[in-house]
């Protein structure tokens, strides 16, 4: 009986733990081509960060399911479709927090082509930001960062991803 407790105990901790927190809702997407105007901003500004070695802006419509879906899962969706798995769906970071961001890297237009883009419900989105980084060198490292950009209301994700290298 003693050692039955303890297998009982752990038994239950395992269990509990593996229990899913909420179901995850199948979200489908299919890539669409960015505007004219959004993918010429995006080229235009690449360049304006002198450490920044890549943007990429991906535009998605939620195919399915109807109504509303998880940031969340619209986030892994995206992921999963890109093949980013490096990145994770995030850590929410608000509107202002992403304009911020994008603007430290000198693409502060960004946010508003995104918000053109998308049309009538352009300013009703959540935000995640996922990231990377590692030492390729001594002394200098690479980065990415993914920003995660769910617009329910207009059925469409966008993603933005900055890649960086630079003295760490």
């Amino acid at each position: 009986m003693k050692r039955l407790a303890p297998a009982i105990a752990a038994l239950a901790c395992v269990l509990a733990f593996a229990a899913p927190a909420q179901a995850q809702q199948v979200v489908q997407l299919q890539e669409k081509a960015l505007s004219t105007r959004l993918a010429s901003t995006v080229t235009t500004i690449q360049p304006q960060c002198w450490y920044c070695t890549a943007l990429t802006v991906t535009a998605f419509d939620i195919v399915a399911p109807s109504g509303t879906v998880s940031h969340n899962d619209a986030a892994w969706a995206a992921i999963d479709y890109l093949g980013a798995q490096q990145y994770d769906a995030g850590t929410a970071i608000s509107q202002a927090t992403f304009a911020s961001r994008l603007a430290n890297w000198n693409y502060e237009e960004l946010p508003p082509e995104i918000r053109t883009y998308v049309g009538t419900y352009g300013t009703n989105y959540t935000v995640s930001e996922s990231y990377w980084g590692y030492m390729s060198a001594p002394d200098y490292c690479n980065y990415g960062h993914f920003y995660m950009l769910v617009f329910n209301q207009a059925r469409k994700v966008l993603t933005v991803e900055v890649s960086s290298e630079h003295e760490c």
